[in-house]
């Protein structure tokens, strides 16, 4: 799991509040997981998790981060 900062930060490891506080008020995020069945890509993106192209025909999924991801990036 990853640790989210309540500062708007990236990261806690990226927030000099969090750091010099030990992580205090930092939060845990839950990792990235699929919310819907895999299907076929209508239009170009980008997936958050690998950077790469999402091309149409891919197989995608939405996830629990409110965005779509390539389906083997989830894996």
């Amino acid at each position: 799991m990853g640790v989210s900062c309540p500062h708007g930060m990236p990261t806690a490891m990226s927030c000099l509040d969090c750091i010099l506080g030990d992580g205090v008020g930092a939060e845990e995020t839950p990792p990235v997981t699929a919310t819907s069945r895999a299907f076929k890509a209508r239009f170009p993106g980008t997936c958050p998790l690998c950077n790469l192209a999402i091309h149409e025909g891919q197989s995608i999924v939405h996830t629990n981060r409110d965005h779509v991801a390539h389906e083997r990036c989830i894996l």
